[in-house]
């Protein structure tokens, strides 16, 4: 997926889409009406980043001006565009209410994205939360807090579904660097986990259906 940093009067993006084997290279092209909404002449958005929620639906997380139409102490600047209903564009379910400002990094990790906050008071970094969302509910699943670092360089996905990787050094010549690997695990995953350390503690064997109607069931 590729798109323009800014997006004022439309939004522009290109994706290449794989099935089957067959790529497909797109173009689209939506118009915005987010102004009116906000009650404000133009509503300016600057991406950090974007991907695909679901088939055929984008998320752009954006920057925006500011209005006096705040919710929660910040404007929702969290996009959703469907493709398949004319390019519809609006809110996402989730926002980060006074965070949503404060916002320094934020990935896909395929069924979940994370959304990391900083902030600064006085010249002091504040303890301020990250946040796990589900993309395909788009509800909070994960939180946890966190302190703005020199020591955190890097970020980046794709080793794993869900898997995040975070690389920590000094900022000067590097002989040696620390790797943090955060993964949120779901219901599902938690009882995949005890039914097959159960089956390693008992020595009974449970049938992949079996198991599979299990966890079925449970989840």
């Amino acid at each position: 997926m590729w798109y323009r940093p800014k997006h004022d009067d439309s939004f522009e993006f290109k994706t290449y889409d794989v099935q089957n084997g067959k790529g497909q290279h797109r173009i689209y092209k939506f118009s915005q009406a987010l102004a009116a909404e906000h009650n404000i002449p133009k509503v300016e958005t600057l991406v950090m980043n974007a991907w695909e929620l679901r088939r055929n639906e984008f998320i752009f997380v954006c920057l925006v001006n500011k209005t006096d139409n705040k919710k929660g102490g910040g404007v929702n600047s969290n996009y959703v565009i469907d493709i398949m209903n004319n390019g519809a564009i609006r809110e996402a379910k989730f926002t980060f209410g006074p965070y949503q400002d404060y916002l320094i990094d934020c990935y896909s990790l395929g069924p979940n994205a994370m959304f990391r906050t900083f902030k600064i008071e006085e010249g002091k970094v504040q303890t301020t939360p990250t946040y796990y969302i589900d993309n395909e509910s788009e509800t909070l699943i994960a939180e946890e807090t966190w302190e703005c670092s020199y020591l955190y360089k890097y970020e980046f996905e794709g080793y794993a579904s869900g898997l995040l990787c975070e690389g920590l050094y000094e900022n000067r010549d590097v002989s040696s660097f620390k790797v943090n690997l955060k993964r949120v695990v779901y219901p599902r995953d938690v009882y995949l986990f005890l039914l097959k350390e159960g089956q390693k503690e008992t020595g009974v064997v449970l049938e992949k259906e079996l198991i599979e109607d299990v966890l079925f069931v449970l989840s």
